[in-house]
């Protein structure tokens, strides 16, 4: 998970998962709080498994029917936009998956006064957890190093106090602006302060009329 000194405020990691609707949700019991990845992987799967034997059994229908010119040019046009789709679909479904498997983003137990994050192993008692931080923005990395992203996400972070000093741990992330009420009820849940902040760049996403038309040819 990753993490940086909490000092610098501006700080996204780039490295959750960044979708509307997010790919988690809150789970909230009488004594208990976990942040788990949503039924979502599994929809995307069953859908890319669905497109898969849709498209073999396409090649099937079409390597047996039409064996002419226009007939092969059908079939290697449709198996390239196939295998493309594949490729985009597959992969996305792989990062999912992957994601899904590693289990909770996080665990707070009233019971024990404790937060952890299994998927690093990190145990800490509440009297050293400093409260949470929702930032907002497209740049990512740390001061001095950031790069700026097309897309303004957010990012829900965990800060705790270590001997280096405070760390902000990057938990879960979103679109920009998609997950501020899951922020305030994980604070809410927990007992704990949320910061909001918005990167001193501003906010910024791409401009629609800069995006390629493929339907408009040129001199209309």
């Amino acid at each position: 998970m990753p993490k940086n000194p909490a000092i610098f405020k501006q700080w996204l990691s780039g490295r959750c998962l960044y979708s509307d609707p997010p790919s988690w949700v809150c789970e909230v019991a009488t004594n208990r709080l976990a942040v788990v990845p949503t039924w979502r992987t599994t929809l995307i799967s069953l859908l890319f498994l669905l497109f898969f034997f849709s498209f073999a059994g396409f090649v099937f229908w079409v390597s047996h029917g039409d064996h002419s010119i226009f007939g092969v040019v059908g079939m290697v046009f449709g198996i390239a936009l196939g295998i493309l789709a594949i490729a985009a679909f597959g992969t996305m479904t792989v990062t999912y998956l992957a994601d899904h498997f590693k289990g909770p983003y996080l665990i707070y137990s009233v019971v024990y006064r404790n937060i952890s994050l299994p998927r690093e192993a990190i145990d800490v008692p509440i009297a050293e957890v400093l409260g949470w931080r929702l930032v907002s923005g497209n740049w990512i990395g740390p001061d001095g190093a950031q790069k700026m992203k097309s897309n303004p996400m957010s990012e829900v972070q965990l800060i705790i106090r270590t001997p280096e000093g405070p760390m902000a741990y990057a938990v879960v992330g979103g679109k920009v602006n998609s997950i501020t009420a899951q922020a305030r009820e994980i604070a809410r849940a927990t007992g704990m302060p949320l910061e909001l902040v918005e990167q001193h760049q501003g906010i910024s996403s791409p401009d629609p009329s800069t995006r390629v038309k493929w339907w408009r040819t040129r001199g209309m």
